[in-house]
């Protein structure tokens, strides 16, 4: 008799409880830097306990072919509330991932920072200081096929990529491994040419989006694992007041989210739903011609600005996908449409030219 357990869609919760972790709040240290907003941090916090409640409402909702992966965040009631009900309520349906103090952190050697082609010396220094400790982090069963992941990005991309995404590549290893372990061993059948799935928790641009994007393809699974707003939360600002209107899918797994801010001020980003680390990075080419524009990563304000690091030629401004492998820095990059119709908004976005590189 077969007891296999068909599974054809897979919720990722990841991190959904990172305010509630800081249980007396910001510290007075935090409260007096620059910059820092002790209201948008109350503000988020509030916005993570409504989202808290609705992820309640999914465990209770999802349906018998329905697997939850949770990601915990760091010890706090509310992520201790949201496992227990997830277990009670899936049983083994239900698999915590890893606490995340048993994630290590791959760091990679200071030294890599300060020269040129700094993952050709990774590989290739035997001695340099750092790398044995970043080495001794990844299983065993992992190194080979890890070292010859970053060789093989490297012949396709170069050596000169962020020397910080290692820690990336490696957890996207580990946690890969450990789904399909789970998945196997608790007798559940996936197929990898069906199978759907959906990341939510925080942030929305960061955690919830990065590392999940190369899963799929160490798991061989067809479909990318797209990300669900209305149950994710951000630090950002520009965020607070906006309402999610549409995820729009477009060429090389690259998502158009539309919102709609207070008063129908249009907001947009382009991420990618799935990638793998050599996939090249994708610009969005935007007319300024027939859009007044500003451009936001979290908290900063990336156009118009004297000293912008976005490309323009005062005709178009080209703005980054958010790839999520960590690969090309400051990707993160939100649009607001200043004198437009959301309609008009959108169809100019969707209609952009859309350019790749490796650079």
């Amino acid at each position: 008799m077969n007891n296999s357990i068909p599974i054809d869609k897979i919720y990722f919760m990841i991190h959904p409880c990172s305010w509630a972790a800081s249980a007396h709040g910001p510290s007075t240290e935090r409260k007096r830097a620059e910059g820092f907003s002790i209201s948008n941090w109350y503000t988020a916090l509030n916005w993570e306990m409504d989202v808290n409640q609705k992820q309640h409402e999914l465990i209770d909702k999802m349906k018998p072919n329905e697997l939850l992966i949770i990601f915990p965040s760091r010890q706090s009631d509310e992520m201790s509330k949201l496992v227990k009900h997830g277990e009670a309520a899936l049983g083994k349906r239900c698999i915590v991932c890893r606490e995340p103090d048993d994630v290590p952190l791959h760091h990679e050697p200071a030294i890599l920072s300060e020269i040129p082609e700094p993952i050709r010396h990774f590989l290739e220094d035997d001695d340099m200081e750092g790398r044995n400790i970043f080495w001794n982090l990844v299983p065993e069963k992992f190194k080979r096929t890890l070292y010859e992941e970053i060789k093989y990005i490297s012949s396709v991309i170069g050596y000169s990529w962020p020397p910080s995404a290692l820690n990336l590549l490696a957890i996207a290893h580990i946690y890969a491994n450990d789904i399909s372990y789970e998945i196997d061993r608790r007798g559940f059948i996936v197929d990898p040419n069906t199978v759907e799935s959906e990341a939510f928790g925080e942030g929305f641009e960061q955690c919830a989006m990065y590392w999940k994007s190369m899963i799929p393809g160490h798991l061989n699974w067809s479909r990318p694992i797209e990300n669900n707003f209305d149950l994710s939360v951000s630090g950002g600002q520009i965020l607070f007041d906006a309402k999610l209107i549409e995820r729009i899918s477009l060429t090389n797994d690259i998502r158009l989210f539309l919102w709609e801010k207070s008063h129908g001020i249009p907001l947009a980003l382009f991420a990618k739903a799935g990638a793998k680390f050599t996939d090249p990075n994708h610009d969005v080419i935007i007319p300024l011609s027939q859009l007044e524009v500003e451009a936001w990563d979290l908290q900063q304000k990336l156009w118009p600005t004297n000293d912008s690091i976005l490309e323009t030629d005062n005709e178009y401004l080209s703005v980054p996908v958010l790839n999520a492998t960590s690969k090309r820095p400051n990707e993160t990059c939100y649009l607001i449409g200043c004198n437009v119709t959301y309609e008009n908004f959108r169809n100019i976005l969707v209609q952009a030219e859309i350019t790749k590189t490796h650079q």
